[in-house]
């Protein structure tokens, strides 16, 4: 999978390696130069879901099941240098998939009725 996230100055494009982990790489939103390219997104098993671009940060969200069948989540943060600033990591601890979204409040992963808030 491929995907796209964008801002004023820049296109960041998120894909799946040919040995599995993901990379995330910048381009100049004028001409598509490469600016930089930085792995990204977790496991080779997980799989992604679209990036966000916010307060001058990449944010790389994914979720990997483990062997047993329970989900954790997983994402990273880049700054605009591309390099990484955090790395978020759940336990593997929910019986379905989790989802992700950046909001005002920080980085939110939701499964069923938990929800846990990042900054």
């Amino acid at each position: 999978p491929r995907h796209l996230g964008m801002d004023e100055e820049a296109l960041y494009v998120v894909s799946r390696e040919t040995h599995g982990s993901f990379r995330a790489e910048c381009r100049g939103a004028a001409d598509f130069k490469v600016r930089w390219s930085s792995p990204a997104g977790g496991g080779k098993d997980a799989t992604l879901l679209p990036p966000s671009v916010a307060a001058g940060h990449l944010v790389v969200t994914g979720f990997e099941q483990g062997a047993d069948g329970k989900y954790g989540y997983a994402a990273d943060v880049l700054d605009k240098a591309g390099k990484a600033v955090q790395y978020i990591r759940s336990k593997r601890e929910f019986d379905r998939p989790p989802v992700g979204t950046l909001t005002g409040a920080g980085l939110v992963f939701s499964v069923d009725s938990r929800v846990d808030l990042w900054r």
